[in-house]
Order: C-alpha cells, then sequence, then structure tokens
C-alpha cells in the first residue's frame, strides 16, 4: 500500500514523495511544518475524513475531500503566484 508523504504545489508542478515500505515511511514522515502563509496567494485544506468536494470551499473550516479536487482550481500557478495544498492525515 503506499501511503502519501509530502504535497506540494508550486508553480504549478505538484511533487509528491511516497513510499512502499512502512520503515520508510516513518523515516521520511509524515511531518507537520510551519508555513509562512504570507509568500503563498492562496491556501487550500484537504481533509479525506471531514471534507467535501460538494459543499466544502477549500477552506479551514470547509476543507474539500480530495486532492484532485484542490489541483483542479490552481490554473494560475507561477513563481510569483503560489499556492499550497494543506492535506490532512487519512487515505487518499
Amino acid at each position: 500500500m503506499m501511503k502519501l508523504i509530502f504535497l506540494s504545489v508550486i508553480t504549478g508542478q505538484l511533487c509528491l514523495a511516497a513510499a512502499m515500505d512502512q520503515s520508510k515511511v516513518a523515516a521520511l514522515g509524515p511531518k507537520t511544518e510551519t508555513i509562512n502563509t504570507s509568500v503563498y496567494q492562496e491556501i487550500y485544506y484537504v481533509s479525506a475524513n471531514t471534507g467535501s468536494d460538494t459543499n466544502g470551499d477549500g477552506s479551514k473550516s470547509k476543507p474539500w475531500e480530495s486532492i484532485s479536487k484542490a489541483l483542479s482550481v490552481i490554473n494560475m500557478a507561477s513563481q510569483t503566484n503560489r499556492y499550497a495544498v494543506c492535506v490532512a492525515r487519512g487515505s487518499y
């Protein structure tokens, strides 16, 4: 089973780090990091457990359910127009 470790959207590129081996997962993450929100045009939130792609708006209080929903609304990313997608713990 593949586990999602890290998701970052920078200049329109999606970066995923994943590992099959549980020992590698433990060594790599998951990690909680503080992000400097001032460098992002927009910050979206995703939660497989509490989110909704139908009723959510990507905010912290109304996250989307899927990563694909968050990525589908990011269409103007660039080096000066950065987006962050914060993904809650869960199965995706």
